[in-house]
């Protein structure tokens, strides 16, 4: 108990960030009802910087494949292709949706500020292929209602995540990994360098890194509680039940009652 960690209610949409003696939270965004986000256990190894993505297949399938042949489509959500069997990267205006439905193909978004990944990623081992990760779409945590995903949990502050991950980390290596993602450094030598930079008028993108490992691992719970003591204030609190799971539980207790 006690133990530092991340813990994701689906229910009541924070992430709290949990040390022995202190918690904070932030909003989150996770799974539509198609695509409801999986109840796991396991611990953030691994942070991603500017990551690309790699649109899974069933995604692709769904809403990506009939663009097919439509080059405008691809450059507008800075995707590109990529011939699965050579690696080879392929005009878009090239291959049909058929082409792509088939599997043949990788569809991958281009690393940057439009990524719907954001600019940084937790990774960590599960067998849903699911991650937290930052947003393009910053507008989504101002609703209520924040299921919306595809089943991976957008966090609205993730470079505050970053830094509860990495509690030994000093200034440069945090300065290095703001200005790798586009932030502004903090300490006087990030600021230093920055300065430098522009003095000789290098404009070119600051890539320093393109991940951080996390040692030790933190766990990462992510579980569905509709009624649950808050982690910040100690009081019980009832949430929504987003994805019905209360109601189909006392279905089936009150079909099994009547038996």
């Amino acid at each position: 108990e006690g133990q530092r960690h991340v813990f994701v209610n689906i229910p009541s949409q924070p992430l709290w960030a949990i040390r022995r003696d202190s918690v904070f939270s932030m909003k989150i965004c996770c799974g539509a009802w198609a695509t409801k986000t999986p109840l796991l256990t396991s611990s953030v190894r691994l942070i991603q910087l500017n990551p690309e993505w790699r649109i899974p297949h069933a995604i692709m399938t769904a809403e990506v494949s009939h663009h097919g042949g439509d080059s405008a489509y691809f450059a507008r959500h800075n995707y590109f292709i990529i011939r699965r069997s050579t690696g080879d990267t392929i005009n878009p205006k090239n291959v049909t949706a058929d082409q792509l439905r088939q599997g043949g193909y990788s569809v991958i978004q281009h690393s940057g500020p439009r990524n719907a990944l954001g600019r940084i990623i937790f990774r960590f081992p599960n067998k849903f292929d699911v991650y937290m990760h930052d947003t393009n779409n910053r507008s989504a945590f101002n609703a209520e209602r924040r299921t919306l995903s595809h089943g991976c949990v957008r966090v609205e502050r993730p470079f505050d995540l970053a830094k509860f991950l990495l509690p030994d980390a000093d200034e440069w290596l945090l300065d290095r990994m703001r200005m790798t993602i586009g932030m502004s450094p903090q300490s006087d030598k990030g600021k230093e360098f920055l300065q430098k930079r522009q003095e000789e008028g290098n404009d070119s993108p600051i890539r320093f890194m393109s991940s951080q490992s996390v040692s030790p691992a933190v766990p990462v719970i992510i579980d569905y509680y509709t009624l649950y003591p808050n982690p910040e204030t100690g009081v019980w609190e009832t949430w929504r039940d987003r994805y019905e799971y209360d109601d189909r539980i006392m279905r089936l207790l009150k079909a099994y009652s009547k038996r």
